[in-house]
């Protein structure tokens, strides 16, 4: 008799099987991504400019059918701390323009959403706040006698631009751009755009450069040349600014700002000249310079602050009222001491840690023979800055009062920068 055959009985390797979708699935990836590099490679273009989310094919066609009823020619510009002005003829300090008294539209190309900045100044912050300003792609224009002109630049600018400091743990790199070529591609054989018109590039900053900062610190003693230490009451002037500065300089880290200090501990710099302290401020293309000082004259007492004639007193009050409500600080003879810089021939601001760090803002390298030394800083980037009277050295009340509350002191200062910094956000 023949035996039965036996039934064969198959079993499914699951672990075999998952391995193959595994397999398969990563394959099917790798060739997509393959594809869509090859295509990417043909299809974008090397150094071509673009912006949200619009290639820059998109932005040629955009602008190529664009046209203006009206506009108006702007020659000139200058950055100041987080502030961007624009101006009809060359830029002079305090100089009204036929944007003064206007108003300003930013329009969003990405989104279509509009800013309004109403009745310009002659002020360095009477123009575009860029601390408000949120990330974008923006035609400008000035609204005059109801009409609506697209602003441009009798001379093209390639590019010009800062890095905010930080709000909300995000970076802005603001850049100006007034180039007709600006959005042309390497085949182009005429220009895009008709005119040089303005454009603000607004962008969020990925990785900030190492030799970017926020904040700039200027320990004492602030002096043009020679170093005048001033000593009394058991505290040396230069060792008590250097310490103050160090520990404002930590609470601001903490919080997330970048701080340069202009010097080490038992360094010592002029203002003026390669080397001195404005250089170094520029160098580390900081948007904002606080100096802090120490004082002997009799009977003053209490705290002071000065800043340029140029800008408004917001800064400079906001910090200060911290200081004194929360810091604890003496107003100085009993006064709310906030004051301009005096000026000299020329209409310079006097105080020369001021202008010598305010760039083409302020006529940097420009009001006298030792200015001149400062020739780095004649076309740059302006800081806003501040100069800070902290401390009567020679009275044995304010120098009791400063080492009993030196930490208060400091974490006002902090807190005072701080209030300003975040008063607009994008």
């Amino acid at each position: 008799m023949s035996q039965p055959k036996k039934k064969v009985k198959y079993r499914i390797r699951w672990k075999n099987v998952l391995l193959l979708v595994v397999a398969l699935a990563l394959v099917i990836y790798l060739f997509s991504l393959l594809i869509g590099l090859i295509r990417g490679a043909f299809s974008k273009e090397e150094g071509a400019f673009t912006a949200c989310s619009l290639s820059a094919k998109k932005l040629r066609t955009q602008f190529a059918e664009k046209e203006y009823d009206s506009t108006a020619e702007i020659n000139d510009y200058v950055f100041y701390g987080e502030f961007l002005n624009l101006y009809s003829s060359e830029y002079s300090k305090g100089a009204s323009s036929n944007l003064t008294g206007r108003t300003l539209v930013l329009r969003n190309v990405c989104n279509g959403k509009e800013i309004t900045i109403d009745k310009t100044t002659t002020m360095l912050d009477g123009q575009m706040d860029l601390r408000g300003i949120p990330e974008g792609f923006y035609e400008v224009y000035l609204i005059e006698n109801l009409l609506e002109k697209r602003l441009y630049m009798a001379n093209p600018i390639e590019a010009a631009s800062i890095i905010t400091v930080p709000r909300d743990k995000t970076r802005y790199e603001v850049t100006l751009y007034a180039d007709a070529k600006l959005m042309n591609s390497e085949k182009s054989t005429e220009n895009v755009l008709d005119k040089n018109y303005v454009f603000l590039d607004v962008r969020k900053v990925k990785n900030l450069p190492e030799d970017v900062y926020d904040i700039v610190l200027n320990p004492g003693p602030v002096t043009e040349k020679s170093r005048d230490d001033l000593t009394g009451n058991g505290l040396t002037e230069s060792e008590e600014m250097f310490r103050f500065a160090s520990e404002v300089k930590k609470k601001l880290e903490a919080d997330g700002y970048k701080v340069f200090l202009t010097r080490d501990q038992f360094d010592w710099a002029g203002m003026y000249g390669v080397g001195g302290v404005a250089e170094s401020a520029y160098k580390s293309k900081g948007k904002y310079f606080f100096s802090f000082d120490m004082y002997d004259g009799t009977p003053q007492t209490g705290v002071g602050v000065t800043y340029s004639s140029y800008i408004s007193d917001t800064l400079a009050k906001t910090i200060f009222d911290t200081l004194v409500t929360e810091g604890g600080m003496a107003l100085k003879n009993g006064e709310y001491s906030v004051s301009s810089s005096d000026r000299i021939d020329g209409g310079y601001d006097g105080d020369y840690d001021i202008r010598e760090t305010g760039g083409k803002a302020l006529g940097a390298g420009k009001a006298d023979a030792n200015s001149e030394m400062d020739t780095f800083a004649v076309d740059a980037n302006g800081l806003q800055s501040l100069y800070f009277s902290l401390c009567n050295i020679a009275l044995a009340e304010d120098a009791k009062a400063w080492t009993d509350h030196f930490d208060q002191y400091a974490q006002a200062m902090a807190k005072g920068i701080e209030t300003y910094l975040n008063a607009v956000k994008p």
